[in-house]
């Protein structure tokens, strides 16, 4: 207060430290000095004191998360001693154990490649693989027996690189490197080299990286690639207001009739991704069940085991951006031809004129008025 008497002032210490001014008093000197006049020796303490509290923090956080990783591994290896290693289902025969003899990987345990260990990253990217590899076809439209049509997009060669000579052996074929300059040209080829048919998933084509990438592997193996567009897409005309369905097989039996006319003496091969493995298996099923075999071979790469649980999984948080992308996809087929699918049959008394494909559940409405279903449950 004024009344107090005057008390001492501490003796100013800022002249020791570097950084006083004769023009300040003590008490202020010290004030100052704690809230914002610093030396060198000052910032080189608060900035180890920075550093410290830094560290301590990221390694609280890289120890809390290498935990909460470890427990994370340790009760999947409790719980599911396969969940890391491929559950392998076969019958034993002679073809089956020489399949497994060549293929190791199906054995051992899977590992996350260490760039890229997350499974909505690794889905980007691969289908980023579209933009890495530039084939060219040859088309060829093929009419099926319901009035609709199917593209077959004949491998020709690789777009700018030279076309390699077919493979002269088994051996040589089975360790060529999957690259552009390894491709041979298709009229390169002998008439009785296997003919190698991909079938795309959902809204896809020949264009896509799955279907390119596929191609590209048959045909350094010496066999004659075509890749196989379901009506309606990738450019081929809808001729009628059938729409392409997982439970028709009539698109692949076209494409394989077809390859046989072509190339009567070479055996037939076939793949499917995605979507692509539902209408394959329906194929087979239906020409086995005829005591028919008709192809060599069959694979079927990511196939969705169950399509009801797979759009249950569509539906929640983290399938929501699969879902807007395919129904995206799925729309703009809808528009490209809606003249077709418009009005389907005055039998069936189903009108979808002006209506917008929002989700797969709406675009499966079309498939269930075309192909005769009684309601989406009965297609799945």
């Amino acid at each position: 207060g004024a009344d107090e008497p005057a008390r001492e002032s501490p003796a100013d210490d800022s002249s020791e430290k570097g950084g006083g001014d004769k023009d300040v008093t003590a008490g202020q000197s010290r004030r100052l000095g704690r809230g914002s006049i610093f030396t060198s020796k000052d910032v080189r303490r608060q900035t180890v004191v920075i550093a410290k509290k830094a560290f301590s923090s990221v390694a609280s956080v890289g120890l809390g998360l290498g935990y909460l990783a470890y427990l994370r591994v340790r009760h999947r290896e409790q719980n599911d001693p396969n969940s890391c290693t491929p559950f392998v289902v076969h019958g034993g025969k002679a073809l089956t154990r020489e399949l497994l003899s060549r293929c190791p990987s199906l054995q051992r345990e899977y590992e996350l490649p260490k760039w890229c260990t997350n499974t909505h990253a690794q889905t980007l990217i691969g289908y980023g693989r579209m933009f890495t590899i530039f084939l060219e076809y040859d088309r060829q439209l093929v009419r099926c027996a319901d009035g609709g049509q199917v593209g077959l997009d004949w491998l020709v060669k690789a777009r700018f690189t030279p076309p390699a000579r077919p493979p002269s052996t088994p051996e040589e074929a089975a360790n060529r490197a999957v690259v552009p300059h390894n491709i041979p040209a298709a009229c390169d080829l002998p008439d009785d080299a296997p003919v190698f048919i991909m079938l795309h998933g959902i809204n896809g084509g020949s264009h896509e990286g799955p279907s390119k990438w596929a191609v590209a592997t048959g045909a350094v193996r010496g066999w004659r690639c075509v890749a196989l567009n379901m009506r309606g897409c990738n450019g081929v005309p809808l001729s009628n207001a059938k729409v392409y369905c997982a439970a028709n097989a009539e698109d692949v039996r076209t494409a394989v009739n077809a390859c046989k006319s072509r190339y009567p003496s070479a055996p037939i091969l076939l793949a499917g991704y995605s979507l692509g493995t539902y209408v394959i298996g329906t194929y087979l099923a239906e020409e086995n069940s005829k005591g028919f075999d008709p192809v060599a071979g069959a694979v079927l790469i990511s196939c969705p085991m169950d399509p009801v649980s797979s759009l249950s999984a569509m539906n929640k948080s983290t399938g929501l951006i699969y879902q807007g992308a395919l129904s995206s996809e799925l729309s703009r087929y809808y528009q490209k031809h809606k003249d077709q699918v418009d009005t389907i049959g005055e039998d069936k008394n189903v009108e979808f004129k002006d209506k917008a494909i929002r989700s797969i559940a709406d675009f499966d409405k079309l498939i269930v008025a075309t192909h005769g279903f009684s309601e989406a449950g009965e297609y799945y």
